[in-house]
């Protein structure tokens, strides 16, 4: 979506309630229902208050080092016990968190602000100082730096997740994604919405897949094949610097299945709304189009992809 001084985005908020109900009857949320404004603008409401109360997002801390292999249970705690004893650090905010794969150390619990907007993420408490303390830490009997490429990263939550679900686990190269979810003011468990909104579609029969990313995440339907999706070559118009036609290639949707559940899931709600782009009459500044995000094709990831 492009944006100029004659475009603006807004969003019409899903009804709550209605939404809902529509859930359960299979036609409202899924088809994109909205709350009429006057203005164009819409409430504040989030989508934890249609699913119930929802836990506290998942805490931030920095990661200060992952390791593989065969000594790395050993190599971990050693770590640990260095961490507890640099005076800068609280020793209470050191942890070791092991999976099948590997071992993490982190350091700290902060609360991570997303804006959208900007597209950038703040921290409370301010994460700067740690961060940089940690990458810049050495044995006092070497010049290695063990902790240098530690990063911010959400602490993983376990237990509540439906791993089954997990679009990274579909059959298929393509799902169709129908709703997004990011962490605001008002909305502070992108996570359990996500969830959520996967296990009411689940309920209502529809093959529903979630995707936790860095910063958002996403409600996709269903898994199909490469096949799904045809490119063509299209007619970009005439390049204004060397007089030439210019061809792109686009991708369109021919199985249909996926057409058919674009139908009827034609939005792409961000924390259950509907966003709009609207394009404005450059003299008058009059409303002249209200264009709806669609829902769109994504490619399934694979797990060890790098996260959007």
């Amino acid at each position: 979506m492009h944006a100029d001084n004659h475009r603006n985005r807004v969003y019409v908020p899903v009804s709550m309630a209605l939404a809902k109900a529509a859930l359960l009857s299979m036609f409202c949320l899924a088809t994109g229902c909205e709350t009429p404004s006057a203005s164009g603008g819409g409430s504040s409401a989030s989508m934890p208050s249609l699913f119930g109360p929802a836990p506290i997002e998942e805490p931030w801390a920095v990661r200060c080092i992952t390791l593989r292999g065969a000594d790395r249970f050993r190599y971990a705690k050693r770590y640990e016990e260095l961490l507890k004893q640099v005076k800068e650090l609280d020793p209470a905010l050191v942890q070791v968190l092991h999976d099948e794969s590997a071992s993490t150390v982190y350091y700290g619990r902060y609360k991570r602000n997303w804006n959208p907007s900007t597209g950038k993420a703040t921290y409370q408490p301010d994460h700067q100082r740690d961060l940089h303390m940690i990458q810049t830490l050495a044995f006092s009997d070497s010049s290695v730096w063990p902790f240098k490429l530690a990063s911010m990263e959400a602490l993983p939550v376990g237990g509540a997740e439906k791993p089954e679900w997990d679009l990274r686990g579909a059959k298929g190269v393509w799902s169709l994604q129908v709703a997004v979810f990011y962490n605001s003011e008002q909305m502070n468990s992108r996570k359990h919405a996500a969830l959520e909104y996967c296990k009411l579609l689940r309920e209502q029969g529809y093959e529903a897949y979630y995707h936790h990313g860095i910063a958002n995440s996403s409600v996709t339907i269903g898994a199909f094949p490469r096949e799904a999706l045809q490119s063509i070559e299209k007619d970009l118009g005439v390049d204004p610097t060397t007089g030439t036609n210019v061809k792109g290639v686009q991708s369109r949707i021919v199985d249909e299945r996926m057409l058919d559940l674009q139908r009827k899931f034609p939005n792409n709600t961000e924390n259950g709304h509907i966003f709009y782009e609207i394009i404005r009459d450059p003299q008058t500044g009059e409303v002249k189009q209200r264009i709806p995000r669609a829902s769109f094709p994504v490619e399934i990831p694979r797990r060890g992809q790098s996260e959007p």
